[in-house]
């Protein structure tokens, strides 16, 4: 889950915070008195919007940054236009929290700067890719594009401001990627630049997302006295996200403390300015801070209606989140399609050049220019048609898996869940309900985890599907129980396998073998090695398929649903590997038994 990491955009900077305003309004001015389109009105346009993003970040900065593009592109100053192009990415990303149309004005931003070389451009736009791909949510892929701007700054020796910010990134980047000492070396290194630079804005930041780190290694007092700190910076600088962000840190480490009744009026404070500045990320962060505090406090209705709130944002997130991913890929693809396509006409015509000059010098030579035409014509409708294949695998994949987040959140599961727990603090059994909301949660907390990874190890699985069924075993009034059975011979920790791919085969046999069923049952889950193949089973003693279909004629869509999605995903694990994964279902004398085979994947 993202925590409340706020990352800063690269470009040129006033180098007084403190300014800015005036600097604002002096710029202005000296726009309205210079009106001719040429370079001068370029560079004040650009500084314009420099001066703005932070202080007055505002959607009106697209109309300056375009105007500066459009007098480049017809004076034919490339600096200018390169310099127009990233600061309409920066608008698009930063203000606008649009990736999407950012990234492609970031590409064409390097394109044009290939003209100009300049490396201190080159690096800025690379780590503005990072963030990028940082909103995204894809930190693998940012930290790959931080790493080669550091690469470029260092082989230009970048001045301090500069590798502050630099590396400032790079420490939240490594800490949403979980690697905690590696991001307090980068914000230890940004926080002391920042104070020999004095920047506070900078200086705030750091202070705030190092807070976030040092409660994740419980180190609270370090953690309670930076976020201290940031919150009195960004008050001074009237920077209202960052101080919303360090209150929220600030009341989880009072939590993490055993301090509720400090933590509370903190984390509220907080929320009151995220909700007034429409930050739903961070709202969410704030509502599962709430959740927290409210449970450590005893009052479980606030905690439960947080939960369901941050819950209901957090789907809403993550929605949004696939359709950025997928949307960077199409703006990558039409991108790159697009760039292909001009340098295909730009070949072309130089090929036809050659060919009417070559014609007249022999026979021979129209051949063999033909042949090669033939065969160059011929590779690229392979290769086009190759990447075509791969763009629609990758889509069918990310679909597939928005499916199957779908159907592992089953609304009617939730809302269900949600019921028994209030009708449990409704009859006043405070323990049931305890514990009914304890497994819940972490149920949904690896729901969402795993859901984001393509192999979780069989362990992380077996503990969520261990969950499931503690759940409704309770809901059921223990209507069955349940045993889980993994051969010796498979290393858990270490064998990989696709999420919650036997949840909807548990589910069925709960709903559709067990729920109908007169007396108990039970489901045994076990798993086990087979050659290189791993066999997982799914059995159960319930009423069996042909007395279901009888009984709940209507009842199936769910199960086919499940079904559907598992299949879909199993025939993309076949199609990317080159493996013959496979389901097969047998009915029992007495209930039913699912037999998945993968094939044998492990970290090491």
């Amino acid at each position: 889950m993202r925590t409340g990491i706020l990352i800063i955009s690269f470009m040129a900077i006033l180098p007084c915070f403190g300014q800015q305003f005036n600097a604002i309004d002096s710029l202005h001015e000296v726009l309205k008195t210079h009106t001719k389109e040429d370079t001068t009105r370029v560079n004040m346009l650009l500084n314009f919007v420099n001066a703005s993003i932070y202080a007055r970040p505002d959607s009106s900065l697209l109309t300056y940054a375009e105007e500066a593009l459009s007098i480049s592109q017809k004076t034919g100053w490339e600096k200018g236009r390169a310099n127009a192009l990233q600061r309409l990415g920066i608008i698009y990303s930063f203000i606008l929290s649009d990736n999407v149309k950012a990234y492609p004005y970031y590409l064409q931003a390097l394109d044009a700067n290939e003209k100009v070389n300049n490396k201190t451009f080159q690096w800025q736009t690379l780590a503005n890719i990072g963030l990028l791909f940082f909103n995204a949510q894809q930190f693998e892929k940012s930290l790959h594009y931080y790493k080669q701007a550091l690469q470029i700054a260092e082989d230009i020796n970048a001045n301090e401001a500069a590798m502050l910010q630099l590396r400032g990134n790079m420490g939240n980047v490594y800490a949403e990627l979980q690697q905690p000492d590696s991001a307090l070396i980068l914000f230890n290194y940004a926080i002391n630049t920042s104070r020999k630079l004095n920047n506070p804005l900078f200086l705030s930041n750091f202070l705030s997302t190092a807070g976030v780190v040092l409660n994740r290694k419980n180190l609270l007092d370090s953690a309670e006295k930076s976020l201290k700190e940031s919150i009195t910076i960004a008050d001074s600088i009237n920077s209202p996200l960052v101080k919303a962000l360090s209150l929220n840190n600030l009341a989880l480490t009072y939590n993490l403390q055993k301090k509720p009744q400090q933590a509370l009026p903190l984390a509220k404070q907080g929320m009151a300015i995220l909700e007034q500045l429409n930050a739903t990320q961070w709202i969410v962060i704030g509502l599962h801070t709430l959740s927290d505090i409210y449970y450590r406090s005893g009052n479980y209705k606030d905690a439960m209606d947080s939960f369901q709130k941050s819950i209901t944002m957090k789907d809403s997130i993550i929605n949004s989140s696939k359709n950025v991913q997928m949307g960077v890929m199409e703006a990558t693809y039409e991108y790159e399609k697009n760039k292909a396509i001009t340098e295909a006409a730009y070949e072309a015509k130089l090929s036809e050049q050659k060919f009417k000059r070559n014609v007249y010098l022999s026979i021979a030579g129209l051949l063999i220019a033909a042949g090669i035409l033939s065969f160059w014509f011929y590779k690229r409708r392979r290769d086009a048609t190759i990447k075509q294949k791969e763009a629609e695998l990758k889509a069918e994949i990310s679909t597939t898996e928005m499916k199957a987040l779908r159907a592992q959140m089953n609304p009617h599961f939730i809302f269900n869940s949600l019921n028994s727990i209030s009708d449990y603090i409704s009859r006043n059994n405070i323990k049931v309900a305890d514990e009914y909301l304890t497994k819940f949660a972490k149920l949904m907390r690896l729901i969402l985890e795993n859901s984001e990874h393509k192999e979780v190890s069989l362990s992380e699985d077996l503990k969520a599907l261990q969950l499931y069924m503690e759940l409704e075993a309770i809901r059921m009034n223990h209507k069955f129980s349940y045993e889980i059975k993994v051969s010796d011979a498979i290393d858990q920790e270490n064998t990989l396998v696709p999420p919650l791919l036997l949840q909807p085969f548990v589910e069925n046999s709960i709903w559709h073998g067990i729920a109908k069923k007169e007396g108990t049952g039970k489901i045994i889950v076990e798993v086990r090695k087979e050659g290189d193949r791993i066999v997982c089973i799914v059995e159960d003693n319930g009423i069996g398929r042909t007395a279901t279909m009888n009984k709940m004629p209507a009842s199936t869509g769910r199960k086919s649903l499940g079904m559907k999605i598992t299949k879909e995903r199993i025939d993309i694990l076949n199609k990317t590997r080159n493996t013959s994964a496979s389901v097969h279902i047998r009915d029992l004398a007495q209930g039913m038994l699912v037999e998945v085979q993968l094939p044998l994947q492990e970290q090491f």
